[in-house]
């Protein structure tokens, strides 16, 4: 009965040391220093015994290994050798397969108890980690099975932390999730771009529309916009002295990019020619639209990027609002 009684009692005090044990290491060093300075009290009683290191970790696995031991030792005395090697062995795949439960709390409570401990112990787990604690690394790095579990990671420290701002959060998020995004979806499709004629002369009332569409560069077409033969800046146009035709200001070089491409290629594309805008085609090589470097900026930072150019925060708005008003004015003339 007294074997039963101790079995028992250091059985439940292995599963107990198990859940303190992982309760101990399973938050990194740093992130337990920044929440014990965000006042966190569990954190703060903690932080101090993990700073131990290595002695700390030869402790905790002495005690469990010894409750261990003792258990095993108890189921000896109560079923004998060869029953008890089969339940030894099932008790501990039971055992070694549960997930203790990673508590912060549950080891704040021990905290004062363990670094007392440490303190009188520390004489003898100094010379043993000296000895082996070389092949011993604590901080192992930590590894995400997929991109959604660091997103989430993000998400949970930036709501308990004071240091992460909302922006910041944002840009991280964007950044990880921008090359799932493909140029369609970002671009100024074809019925909002502005674009102008290479022969049309660019007079005051022309800089004027240019000016009020919001748009510091224009694509340049002849004949029809499936036809792109270069660009039109807008402060190439405004430095004019008097009119000239739109094909004596444009520059003419021109770059395409496919709808279906992602913006990661779009964005090594935009640093590698140095040109600020793409014109999207699609797989029929039909042009769908135009990307600029702004737009790209834009998905990650979650803001529109202005120049000092650009007269509306969101041009692709403005665009589809112009577009849409170009429509009804058309359709007024069929009516």
């Amino acid at each position: 009965m007294v074997h039963f009684i101790l079995f028992i009692l250091f059985l439940v005090l292995s599963i107990y040391g198990l859940s303190v044990l992982t309760s101990f290491e399973f938050m990194s060093l740093e992130e337990l220093k920044r929440r014990a300075k965000d006042t966190s009290s569990d954190a703060a009683r903690v932080y101090p015994v993990r700073t131990y290191g290595l002695e700390l970790w030869f402790l905790l696995r002495i005690l469990e290994g010894a409750f261990l031991v003792i258990t095993f030792l108890e189921l000896y005395f109560l079923f004998g050798g060869f029953l008890a090697f089969f339940l030894g062995i099932a008790l501990f795949c039971i055992f070694s397969s549960r997930k203790a439960k990673k508590d912060l709390r549950r080891a704040a409570q021990i905290s004062v108890i363990v670094e007392r401990i440490l303190i009188i112990l520390h004489p003898v787990f100094r010379s043993i980690t000296s000895f082996v604690g070389k092949n011993i690394i604590l901080e192992k790095p930590v590894v995400f099975e997929s991109r959604d579990a660091l997103i989430e990671m993000l998400r949970l420290n930036a709501e308990n932390s004071k240091e992460i701002k909302p922006e910041e959060l944002t840009i991280a998020i964007n950044a990880l999730l921008f090359s799932d995004r493909l140029v369609g979806d970002s671009m100024t499709p074809l019925a909002a771009v502005h674009f102008v004629n290479q022969d049309e002369v660019l007079s005051p009332v022309v800089l004027s529309e240019l000016h009020d569409s919001g748009f510091s560069r224009f694509p340049v077409f002849k004949g029809t916009n499936q036809f792109i033969v270069g660009t039109l800046y807008l402060k190439d146009a405004l430095a004019l002295k008097k009119p000239k035709s739109t094909l004596d200001v444009m520059r003419h070089d021109v770059y395409y990019c496919n709808e279906m491409q992602n913006l990661g290629y779009a964005l090594k594309a935009f640093l590698k020619v140095k040109h600020h805008m793409f014109v999207v085609v699609n797989e029929f090589e039909d042009v769908v639209g135009v990307l600029s470097f702004e737009d790209v900026i834009r998905e990650i930072l979650g803001e529109p990027i202005m120049d000092e150019f650009d007269q509306h925060e969101d041009l692709r708005e403005v665009a589809k609002q112009l577009a849409k008003t170009k429509k009804q004015e058309h359709h007024k003339e069929l009516v």
